[in-house]
């Protein structure tokens, strides 16, 4: 497989699949545009092997029937029209799947939930695990004659794969669990199945959460400089350092954003300090800057806490671009909680205890007990280009950007 060049579009949810698991045109179209864009790789996000256990969420795409195999192939041949290769990630969700969502107790390796908090799941039988392991190589054969390029095994982020291989989600006694080797038997299964379905040729690449390896080295308190990463003669760099707010040039933003005398945040100071922020805020006044999924999520935690909330977005729509459930949820929350919902809306400037706004050529002042801003994120790669500069030369690393907070 040759990419015409080196950018890689991860998989990545976008909630645009229809509730029966296909592909709508919006979601082809949101592809396609990023093909046109000059991407060499689109992975496409996970997709479920076995439906209703290993799905979750209510915009999740499928591959557990050939009826999905046409509009998938619609989908890569028109990012191959764009000079794209293309490739989709499989997956079982286990443990992290909800029975609200799919009717039933969700399965695992043992009984163990795949996060703090989250349902117990049931034990797969021997018979149950090599029929997924079956259900993963049907799925690879649909998605090589729905004309994608690659096929990636989904192995980590807490879901199947990832909690047969985890000693804290897996506590059998028989083959698969117990050592490191018994752990990985499904695993090798589902790569085995895999394989033989798609042939010798189709690329397969695998995703493994890193800290269940038992041969990672993990550095702390370590900086990850050039030097540093030239001691390991890497073939592969991942600049994973994560997103920081975007802050545009607003009058007096950066002069009072975090500042002790003042009351502006980002979401970065909400997560900081979301412990210390009282269950009831009757009385307090809130103010958020943003009408998208970080906006939502400030107005959502302030709302139900009594505080008097107001929500400021420059579109003439809030919630632009989320999936339907989503924007539903968020507005009967608004609506039970009268938020104040203001669009079409301009931050003029930002004072220490109040926001300038402008909407429809007047101005007014908000002030606030709490004033966040959330006008996106921005990717925080502060060493990307010395490496680039190091590395490019020798023509032989490859490198993925990962915009992750």
């Amino acid at each position: 497989m040759t990419l015409k060049n080196r950018v890689v579009m991860m998989p990545m949810g976008s909630d645009f699949a229809g509730h029966d698991g296909e592909l709508s045109e919006e979601h082809i179209k949101y592809y396609e545009l990023r093909a046109r864009g000059g991407t060499g790789l689109i992975m496409v996000e996970n997709v479920c092997v076995k439906y209703p256990e290993g799905s979750n969420g209510t915009t999740r795409l499928r591959l557990d029937k050939d009826c999905y195999i046409p509009r998938l192939f619609t989908l890569t041949e028109a990012c191959h029209r764009q000079g794209a290769l293309v490739g989709i990630q499989i997956n079982h969700t286990g443990a992290s799947a909800m029975s609200s969502r799919i009717g039933m107790q969700s399965v695992s390796a043992s009984r163990f939930p795949s996060k703090a908090g989250g349902e117990i799941p049931r034990g797969l039988s021997k018979e149950e695990i090599a029929s997924i392991a079956k259900d993963y190589g049907t799925a690879a054969k649909r998605a090589v004659n729905a004309g994608f390029d690659v096929v990636e095994i989904h192995a980590g982020h807490s879901y199947l794969i990832s909690q047969f291989l985890s000693p804290t989600t897996n506590d059998r006694t028989d083959e698969f669990g117990g050592s490191a080797e018994n752990r990985a038997r499904f695993c090798r299964m589902v790569i085995d199945e895999v394989r033989k379905a798609v042939g010798p040729r189709v690329p397969i690449s695998l995703r493994l959460s890193v800290d269940e390896l038992p041969n990672l080295t993990i550095k702390t308190g370590v900086d990850a400089t050039v030097a540093e990463i030239k001691k390991y003669t890497p073939d592969l760099v991942v600049n994973a350092t994560g997103s920081v707010p975007l802050l545009p040039p607003i009058e007096g933003l950066h002069d009072n954003l975090g500042k002790k005398d003042a009351s502006v945040y980002s979401i970065k100071d909400i997560i900081a300090d979301v412990k210390n922020y009282p269950k009831d805020m009757t009385g307090k006044k809130v103010v958020v800057v943003g009408g998208g999924a970080v906006g939502l999520d400030v107005v959502e935690f302030f709302a139900q806490r009594g505080a008097e909330t107001t929500i400021i977005e420059m579109m003439p729509v809030i919630g632009n671009g989320l999936d339907a459930s989503s924007t539903s949820s968020m507005k009967e929350c608004m609506e039970k909680h009268h938020v104040r919902q203001m669009t079409n809306t301009a931050l003029q400037k930002v004072n220490a205890h109040s926001f300038l706004v402008k909407y429809d050529g007047k101005e007014e002042e908000l002030p606030f007990d709490y004033g966040f801003v959330c006008l996106g994120m921005r990717a925080n790669a502060p060493i990307w280009n010395d490496i680039q500069e190091a590395f490019y030369e020798n023509n032989y690393l490859r490198f993925y950007f990962y915009d992750m907070i």
